[in-house]
């Protein structure tokens, strides 16, 4: 999701589908690397917040920002599978 934009409806709905349907997810917040680090700070916590989770990975797909912090889960969740 857009880490520039708050939480949608359309993004709870979705989290709520995923926790009733048993199903593992990662939240990852894009575009910080258009952020400061005390704006980073400040909506990592507010999306924590505002969609109910504790984790949530921030990308920035310019930079590279975040992005072993997902490869690692993606892996993670894939040995889980096997």
């Amino acid at each position: 999701m857009d880490s520039n934009i708050p939480a949608q409806e359309s993004d709870l709905q979705l989290i709520d589908w995923l926790r009733h349907a048993g199903r593992d997810f990662a939240v990852v917040g894009t575009k910080v690397d258009k952020q400061s680090g005390n704006e980073r700070t400040r909506k990592l916590a507010a999306l924590k917040r505002d969609l109910g989770i504790d984790d949530l990975l921030f990308l920035s797909s310019k930079t590279g920002y975040g992005l072993k912090d997902l490869w690692k889960r993606i892996e993670g969740a894939a040995e889980l599978a096997v």
